[in-house]
């Protein structure tokens, strides 16, 4: 039997993260996807992906499933339940979790895989589309050290960075939260200097070219994002920062 690798969730990150898999993997496993919208699979079936019809089918058991999903309820509705991660991988198997959720959220699922005699890792992806598309993101992964060996060939195939940050499981979750809240201070600092030039009299075109000309303002935070920063009010009433970033603040709140 063909060594299957699952893959849950093809949203935008989603996707260059299963077709990278998809390019690296051995030519004796396969990648078997489920996405709840069909129009998302098209592009990874054509190259050679399983599709699995429903969420039942796309795990081996003692086998590894890697889900990209929006937020935590999404990713415990599919870890949960009859039809759910958990009861398809039986002992042995590994659930790899990309997305961003709460560190509470992580704790309660490694304690659930556990009992299942499976492992449940949390890991995160730090960068763009654009970036994991050239395998340039950073992967930041906690959770079981066995587990951790099983899936750090995959890992490996989506970026050079992989930070390990121990077995507690919500500790990756608890530093991508850093990171986007870092972010977020940061552009909500140089959004209230562009209204600062702006109201005294120097355009934000010219002012924005010579940060990210200058040396010290190359990061892809900044040519990212801040020539998003919209005109109007500056600060914490800024639409893209409170859309984008405050959501992060609340999650520490809430979780840490």
């Amino acid at each position: 039997m063909r060594d299957t690798i699952g893959f849950v969730g093809l949203e935008q990150l989603g996707q260059p993260i299963a077709r990278l898999l998809l390019q690296a993997l051995e030519p004796e496993r396969d990648l078997r996807v489920f996405d709840l919208r069909e129009e998302r699979l098209a592009p990874l079936l054509a190259p050679g992906a399983a599709q699995a019809f429903r969420l039942g089918e796309v795990a081996q058991p003692g086998g590894i499933v890697v889900s990209m999903v929006p937020d935590d309820q999404a990713l415990r509705q599919i870890a949960g339940g009859p039809d759910g991660l958990l009861s398809q991988l039986a002992e042995g198997g590994v659930h790899l979790s990309l997305s961003t959720i709460s560190p509470a959220l992580a704790r309660e699922l490694a304690r659930l895989y556990a009992r299942g005699y499976c492992a449940f890792l949390a890991a995160t992806i730090l960068g763009r589309p654009e970036m994991v598309e050239r395998a340039e993101a950073s992967v930041l992964l906690s959770g079981e050290t066995a587990a951790k060996e099983r899936v750090l060939p995959l890992l490996r195939m989506l970026g050079t960075h992989l930070v390990d940050l121990g077995e507690r499981q919500e500790t990756a979750a608890i530093a991508k939260i850093g990171v986007n809240v870092l972010i977020g201070a940061a552009l909500e600092a140089l959004g209230e200097r562009v209204h600062l030039m702006e109201d005294n009299g120097l355009e934000r075109t010219p002012f924005l070219r010579l940060l990210t000309e200058s040396v010290l303002f190359r990061g892809a935070v900044y040519k990212r994002y801040l020539y998003a920063l919209p005109a109007g009010v500056p600060g914490n009433e800024n639409d893209l920062l409170r859309r984008q970033f405050h959501p992060c603040l609340d999650r520490c709140q809430r979780y840490l």
